[in-house]
Order: structure tokens, then sequence, then C-alpha cells
């Protein structure tokens, strides 16, 4: 056991010296971030598919962010504002005016809000955090608005919503146009 530490122990250590060994210079003319894990534990188009504890942005998104130096959540995620009513069983998101998809797939809707939720809980999901989302009504009330009706009160609703939660937004437009390959 005190190997295994010890082993772990210098490859912490030869991770850290080769990343000072390349120099802020090489990575700060880097253009292009690529996020790669090892399959077949991740699935990037079918995020409903990971165990879901991984934090894929900047690539995806969630509605709420999440500050990494307070550990507040924020509106750095794709909603704006949020409410939830005096029982925690209806939260209501609105979504920044002019979030947009890449790839020219538009603003990012309630509709998409909607369509992302389906997915994440459909019958193949293997996310860990999914029984937070799953019973749960969800209604584009606006192109901006969504709300979601809970079965029972949820306080810590926004764990599912923000950094490392179990919902990620995708373009309902990409979906249709591309499917899961997209």
């Amino acid at each position: 056991m005190q190997m295994e530490e010890e082993n772990m122990n210098f490859a912490r250590l030869a991770g850290v010296s080769f990343t000072a060994f390349l120099g802020t210079t090489a990575l700060t003319a880097a253009q292009t971030m690529t996020i790669a894990m090892s399959p077949p534990s991740v699935e990037t188009n079918r995020y409903w598919n990971t165990p879901g504890h991984f934090n894929l942005g900047p690539a995806m998104q969630g509605l709420v962010g999440h500050d990494p130096e307070t550990g507040l959540y924020d509106n750095s995620g794709l909603a704006e504002s949020w409410t939830h009513n005096d029982d925690f069983t209806e939260w209501t998101f609105t979504l920044h005016d002019g979030a947009e998809f890449h790839f020219g797939y538009g603003a990012v809707t309630a509709e998409d809000v909607v369509h992302s939720h389906a997915l994440h809980t459909g019958e193949d999901t293997t996310l860990i955090g999914i029984a937070q989302l799953q019973d749960v009504t969800v209604e584009a009330v606006d192109e901006r608005t969504v709300s979601f009706v809970l079965p029972s009160p949820q306080i810590d609703f926004l764990f599912a919503h923000g950094g490392r939660g179990s919902l990620v937004i995708y373009s309902k437009a990409q979906y249709d146009a591309e499917g899961v390959a997209g």
C-alpha cells in the first residue's frame, strides 16, 4: 500500500513538472482546446450516458454557474436568474439574452432546456444524479423562461444545474438536424 502511494505521489510530481516544463508561452499560443476522456466511460455526445460527474465546460454548459472560490452558485451559466416558490417544488429559470450555440445553431432557448431534460431522463440514462430530474415537469414558458415543477421539495435543485451537475444543455436545432452524432 505504501509503495502504491509513493507511485501516485511520483506520478503527481511528474505531471506538475511536465506542465511547468511546457512553459506558459506554449500554453497561451493555443487556439483550440480538445477535451478527451478515456472511453468507454464518457460519451461527450451522450452526456446522459456518463456517470455525470465530469466537468465538460467550456464545451458544454448547464443553467447555473458555480464559483470555484466561494462554492456559491452564480449566473455564469446559461441562466441569468432563477426563482423558486416557498416550498421549493417549482423553480423558474430565465436564460441569458444573447446566449448562442456554436456552429450557427442559434440562441439558447427554453425549448432547448426542455429537449435536454428529455434526453437526460430517457430510458438509456446512466447519470448518477438523475433522480433530481426524474418525474419533473418541464415547460417552456416563453423563449427565455423555463419552469421545473417537482414532485417534492428540493432545496438543492440548483446542484443538478451547476458546475458538475446532471443537466447540460444541448441545441434542439442541432439535434434535429444531425441527431446524436452532432
